[in-house]
């Protein structure tokens, strides 16, 4: 605790002139109040402006390393200062862009970025965009610096922009959905996320990153569709080869409730039309381990139209059943449109007489996609289902280009004449949508602003542009460390890690150190 503190005085110095220029502008903007109402109300209004000032003061704008913020702080020896700006090369991924000697390397633990391959399933293009153009404010405490600071805030966001696009040709960008979401329960999910550790880096939840060494989660929800929060947390090291954070040993089900208290709920079926009539259905009473030719099947047990995708009501039982849906999917405009069919058992998705998606046989539920080029008009759909047993269910979902994924159900109807609950809502705003033309210029721009370096993908033809300088050579005074990185051709106007102070030293030490290294004891490189 006495280190925490002695570090968060030292931050709150650094910031000195910063809040008395801030207490004297409070005190100027109240001035008017105290002259027109009385003194106490507006000794309440200084009390919060003063508050706010405090708590912005304060607020870490600097990447938060834990290590450092734990360890290398507040460290005094020389030696230990050193140790923590290896640290920091590390963690900021300075020999990403900097090549270094055999020597050098020996003392750095490099970590890289997260893959960006399937990208779109992970993350929401508008935040993307955002996070790009500044990422300090769309992700307090990251180690990603903003890049193109010398250039213009609009052609900054026309450059990253343009990279958005790129990033949109790896993996299309969709609302990926957990599965069985109306199942979660944000309640236990706090319970889980705070018993298991992740409140020890991330503090309790609505108090995300109270301590310097924690990262807080900022809005989960802006950034992260449910599907790919889910997946990230089951095995964090299959996009991100260079994890710090650990892989916790969480059944499905526990996994989720946390997904859920991230979110601060999750949409249950309400969101999905899970009460809308869509289908007219037919169920036969019998056991099955695959779907069977239609053309065997005989007349159905029961007949009628099917409420969301309450398959078991239409059947009459919760086990051993087939059920066939008939409905009419409704297009507004022609293209490209992305299905996942989702169930426990065995399904299989029909358009226009045509198959789109197999899922057959026993299995806990499953979703599998495909994607079909449909004409503005009416389709006629239909779904084969079976249920053998346990657990049951059923969903078929749509991403429609340029919108969100949503359930299908608000765009089909029992009968031809019919409108679709979704055409009820009115038109919805188009929050991404694909140009190809900015594609070539964002694959470029993601070489040559330094994105490439720190980021796998698996665009083939994507290559790197040229190092920077030698590590040992910089001078972190002046170099992309700084607080105002100088600029250069490699960054089209240079980076901005945020560092503070601290932050600088360690490095600048930590380079001297490894220079003097290297002059005693040389290994060829």
């Amino acid at each position: 605790m006495l280190n925490d503190s002695n570090g968060k005085c030292r931050y709150a110095i650094s910031h000195v002139y910063e809040l008395i220029f801030g207490v004297a502008t409070a005190f100027a903007m109240i001035r008017r109040h105290i002259i027109i109402n009385d003194m106490k109300n507006a000794c309440l209004k200084l009390m919060s402006a003063l508050a706010s000032l405090l708590v912005a003061n304060y607020a870490c704008a600097h990447p938060i390393v834990p290590g450092y913020e734990r360890f290398g702080r507040t460290a005094t020896v020389v030696s230990d200062q050193v140790e923590a700006g290896l640290l920091l090369l590390g963690e900021l991924g300075c020999v990403n862009c900097h090549t270094a000697s055999r020597s050098s390397i020996r003392h750095i633990h490099t970590k890289h970025g997260p893959r960006l391959d399937n990208l779109g399933a992970r993350v929401r293009p508008e935040w993307l965009l955002d996070h790009l153009v500044d990422p300090q404010k769309e992700k307090p405490g990251t180690t990603m610096p903003r890049l193109l600071v010398r250039d213009s805030d609009s052609k900054r966001s026309a450059v990253m922009g343009d990279i958005t696009h790129y990033l949109g040709t790896i993996g299309v960008f969709e609302d990926s959905r957990m599965p069985a979401s109306e199942k979660t329960d944000s309640k236990k999910g706090r319970l889980i996320h705070n018993q298991v550790g992740c409140a020890v880096c991330h503090g309790n939840l609505g108090e995300e990153g109270k301590l310097s060494d924690q990262l807080p989660l900022v809005d989960l929800r802006k950034k992260w569709t449910s599907g790919g929060l889910d997946d990230f947390l089951k095995n964090p090291f299959a996009t991100r080869p260079s994890s710090r954070m650990p892989q916790f040993v969480l059944s499905d089900t526990d996994r989720r409730h946390v997904v859920a208290a991230l979110f601060g709920s999750l949409p249950g079926a309400p969101d999905q039309h899970f009460d809308t009539i869509a289908f007219k259905g037919q169920a036969w009473l019998r056991k099955v381990a695959t779907l069977p030719d239609a053309s065997t099947l005989g007349e159905p047990d029961t007949k009628g139209t099917v409420r969301g995708f309450d398959v078991a009501t239409l059947a009459g039982q919760k086990n051993n059943f087939l059920v066939h849906l008939d409905g009419f999917l409704h297009i507004e405009r022609k293209g490209k449109y992305l299905f996942h069919l989702g169930s426990d058992d065995g399904s299989r998705l029909i358009i226009d007489e045509k198959k789109i998606v197999e899922n057959d046989g026993v299995h806990p539920h499953t979703e599998k996609r495909a994607d079909i080029e449909l004409d503005q008009g009416i389709h006629p759909i239909h779904i084969e289902y079976f249920e053998a047993g346990g657990h049951q269910s059923l969903s078929l979902d749509v991403t429609i280009p340029g919108l969100a994924r949503k359930s299908v159900l608000g765009m089909v109807t029992p009968s031809e004449e019919e409108l679709p609950a979704l055409l009820h809502e009115g038109k919805e705003k188009y929050v991404f949508e694909l140009d190809e033309a900015r594609v070539p210029g964002g694959r470029k721009a993601f070489a040559t602003v330094g994105c490439a370096a720190c980021h796998a993908v698996s665009d083939a033809s994507m290559q790197s542009a040229s190092r920077g300088p030698g590590l040992e050579t910089l001078n972190s005074l002046r170099a992309c460390l700084s607080v105002l990185a100088d600029s250069s051709p490699r960054t089209h106007g240079g980076v901005d890690y945020a560092l503070d102070r601290d932050q600088q030293n360690a490095i600048h030490k930590a380079l001297l150190w490894l220079r003097e290294a290297e002059a005693v004891d040389p290994i060829k490189r």
